[in-house]
């Protein structure tokens, strides 16, 4: 009998499609939320975004299992959000400006517990 192995990865857009409709379940915060928690600034949100995708990445985690860019009708103006899994929502909450009292005290919290 012969075995035939192939390595090359087939495209499929339906299975592409597929995978990105069950991460977006998976998606259940919008970074914009945080203002409810002392973010004052969309650049501040921004940034701490950025920085925990980056974590994802180094981690070898998927960004797109993490974080979704998406638009809404905020304002009488379309802006720019984040869809955030629980584990992109810490990333983004641990990796904020640290002059943000939920953001100390979480990092507080978190290592009291080590």
């Amino acid at each position: 009998m012969n075995v035939v192995i192939y390595k090359n990865r087939i495209y499929n857009e339906s299975f592409e499609k597929f995978r990105d409709k069950l991460f977006d379940t998976e998606l259940n915060y919008f970074a914009s939320d945080l203002f409810n928690y002392g973010f004052n600034e969309p650049e501040e949100i921004e940034f701490a975004v950025q920085r925990a995708m980056n974590v994802c990445n180094t981690a070898g985690l998927a960004i797109q299992r993490n974080f979704k860019q998406v638009y809404v009708y905020k304002n009488n103006a379309i802006v720019c959000d984040w869809r955030l899994s629980t584990l992109g929502r810490k990333l983004v909450i641990l990796n904020a400006n640290t002059n943000n009292p939920f953001v100390a005290r979480l990092q507080i919290e978190l290592l009291g517990k080590f």
